[in-house]
């Protein structure tokens, strides 16, 4: 295979986590040690103004290079698909369930229609609109209402993408620029698609049906690599118990990143450790996670950030839960100081008796037993600590919304940093 530095475009077609995967490993065979920030433009699926990045990718860099331009998920190589059909998986999504997919599957829907932008500012400025532009394609468009209220559309109007633009823009990429174009949606028969792949170095993810010997041979060669890199042990029943498990899971990729949490300190596999890793039914209650953090429950803890079925808006949304705790937790030291109180009645008494003195109202607004179990939780931690834990948390949530990084990797490192802290 030729040097990747030797092309200057990159296709990655596969689900998101194995787009985070080969982005992170294009950009770890350009830069040695930390990856410098600066040297990486993303635009995510929503802001995709092919004029300006276009202009970016042209202009050189007050950075330096290599410099990177990351289009993720981006739609030019999918093939148009009738309103109306869009509009009836929406529905199908919808009544499943699955809100997020239905909602693109509208914006996709809303996007075909010939509409400006006077009538795509009316709509995101009052959902409702929507019916006018739907009515010949569906009956009743209340859900695609309900479903723009809850995630909005976004902020612009997305440009309309230009394929011969994009292919003569290729060949003008300046020296030390390289642009990554991502999608989990894909055609190969488009000719967009055949004119970049001949420019391009191209990552697919490889669909295989989950049966056959050269599926399980795939299986079996990932696993006997990735246990190498970990340098574990493991013996064959053992083995063999991993790779059936895997055969059979549909995430078994993030088992087997679970796996690697759980032994972490540990220099063999056990069969506990691997049907531990694989109990996609365990998934745990968010709401338990006071408790967890009062018993320093690390398992239940990681249980629970790894479970297969979470995507990255499920950890932003842990994120701000464990905020609110953590929130709890600095206002309830500064009431009670270093009063040690076992009871609830007593907290009660105690909290009626400093209310009307205490000037965060919020805070006094909800239950007074969800209050003690953050009390009980947070009892042993010095306030400084976790007002610094609380500062660390919003740099948390800058890395999830504006990097790549790996969010089960952050929240696992917070929970780490938060029971054995670096004296």
């Amino acid at each position: 295979m030729n040097n990747i530095k030797d092309k200057k475009l990159f296709l990655i077609l596969g689900d998101k986590s194995f787009q985070q995967e080969k982005i992170r490993f294009i950009l770890s065979s350009f830069f040695e040690g930390n990856i410098p920030e600066q040297n990486i433009e993303f635009y995510s699926q929503n802001r995709h103004d092919w004029n300006i990045i276009k202009e970016q990718i042209l202009t050189y860099s007050l950075f330096g290079t290599p410099r990177f331009f990351i289009l993720e998920e981006t739609d030019i190589f999918t093939s148009e698909k009738n309103i109306k059909e869009l509009l009836d998986t929406a529905k199908e999504l919808y009544i499943s369930g699955e809100f997020e997919k239905a909602y693109k599957s509208i914006l996709s829907a809303f996007l075909q229609l010939d509409i400006n932008e006077l009538d795509y500012q009316k709509v995101s400025e009052n959902p409702s609109n929507i019916t006018k532009f739907f009515n010949d394609y569906i009956d009743n468009s209340d859900f695609c209402i309900e479903l723009l209220k809850r995630f909005k559309l976004p902020e612009k109007l997305p440009h309309k993408y230009e394929s011969t633009d994009l292919e003569n823009i290729i060949t003008k990429i300046p020296d030390g620029h390289y642009l990554i174009i991502t999608t989990s949606n894909f055609d190969k028969r488009k000719k967009i698609f055949k004119d970049l792949q001949k420019r391009a170095v191209v990552y697919e993810q490889i669909s295989v049906k989950k049966e056959g010997y050269e599926f399980k041979k795939n299986i079996d060669n990932y696993i006997k690599d990735i246990i190498s890199n970990w340098g574990k042990k493991i013996s064959a029943d053992n083995l063999v118990l991993l790779q059936e498990l895997c055969y059979e899971s549909k995430y078994f990729e993030k088992n087997l990143e679970k796996l690697l949490i759980l032994t972490k300190d540990i220099d063999e596999i056990s069969r506990n450790e691997i049907l531990l890793a694989f109990d996609d039914d365990a998934i745990v209650d968010s709401k338990m996670l006071s408790q967890f953090i009062k018993e320093k429950n690390f398992f239940k803890i990681i249980t629970l950030i790894t479970n297969p079925t979470s995507t990255k808006q499920d950890h932003i949304k842990l994120l701000g839960y464990i905020r609110s705790l953590i929130k709890n937790g600095i206002a309830l030291k500064e009431i009670f100081e270093d009063r040690s109180i076992k009871d609830y009645s007593t907290f009660v008494n105690y909290l009626n008796r400093v209310k009307e003195n205490y000037a965060n109202k919020s805070l006094l607004q909800q239950h007074p037993f969800y209050l003690f179990q953050s009390y009980q939780t947070f009892f042993e931690y010095e306030k400084d600590f976790l007002i610094s834990l609380y500062i660390k948390l919003f740099e948390i949530d800058k890395d999830m919304k504006s990097t790549q990084k790996n969010t089960v990797d952050l929240l696992i490192d917070f929970f780490s940093s938060m029971f054995n802290p670096r004296k």
